[in-house]
């Protein structure tokens, strides 16, 4: 039975990972999803903190169109999974993707995007921040 409530896309981005240590020493790792939903993401990767660890997941996602900026998802979550895959490890973050940071776009760009309406994407929407 599935118990998901989004739906996941395979999606191999770059994930960089923070946590703190068990003596609180600041951590770092990165690695590339598998796949990420709107409340979680899978994430390949060589140095990861243990099950049950506070993270904070940054993940780059390409632009839509040649010319703009990508977007930056950042999130705090939890791991609730850690698998070993061959030679290589992952591990399952739950966080909440919903509310992606908005990235600058130049004034230009913005109009730009407006005229073409490049792939129906209104890039002046709330959420995107001109210069």
């Amino acid at each position: 039975m599935e118990r998901r409530k989004s739906v996941r896309f395979q999606l191999p981005v770059p994930v960089v990972l923070k946590w703190n240590d068990e003596r609180g020493v600041a951590e770092h790792g990165g690695g590339f999803s598998r796949d990420i939903s709107s409340q979680g993401i899978f994430v390949h990767c060589s140095t990861f903190p243990p099950e049950g660890a506070e993270v904070t997941i940054e993940v780059a996602l390409p632009p839509l169109q040649a010319g703009f900026q990508g977007l930056q998802l950042r999130a705090c979550g939890r791991v609730v999974r850690v698998e070993s895959i061959g030679e290589t490890c992952g591990m399952a973050v739950v966080a909440d993707f919903a509310m992606p940071e908005p990235v600058s776009a130049s004034r230009a760009e913005l109009e730009q995007a407006n005229e073409s309406k490049a792939a129906g994407w209104n890039l002046a929407r709330p959420g995107f921040v001109a210069d």
